[in-house]
């Protein structure tokens, strides 16, 4: 909890003005892990907080294939059901996931990144 209010400043210094504590005590276990300081916690935040996605210039077309929607609808679905966002939480919806789509990680990592 003590860092879910601490990394509060250095999220908003970066331009996310409506963020709580609500919002950061999620992200704290999964980037502390990464990050060696506040700031360094806040840039790998970003992802979380943005309302518009850049993608890599050709990165959909390479990566985002038609045959692949109804998979990523899914996988979708399933992390919008997650209960609990946390490394633990990821982990389990992705081993449903790619165990029930008989897949490995590696065949859907890139397009799931994108």
């Amino acid at each position: 909890e003590y860092l879910a209010k601490e990394i509060i400043p250095f999220i908003k210094k970066l331009g996310i003005q409506d963020v709580t504590e609500q919002d950061t005590i999620k992200l704290v276990p999964i980037l502390k892990k990464r990050s060696k300081t506040l700031m360094e916690m806040a840039e790998k935040s970003m992802f979380y907080f943005q309302k518009n996605v850049e993608y890599e210039k050709g990165a959909d077309e390479e990566y985002l294939k038609p045959d692949r929607i109804e998979l990523f609808i899914d996988l979708r679905n399933r992390l919008n059901g997650l209960n609990r966002f946390d490394q633990k939480g990821l982990e389990e919806i992705f081993k449903r996931f790619l165990e029930l789509h008989d897949i490995k990680l590696k065949e859907v990592a890139q397009s799931i990144r994108v």
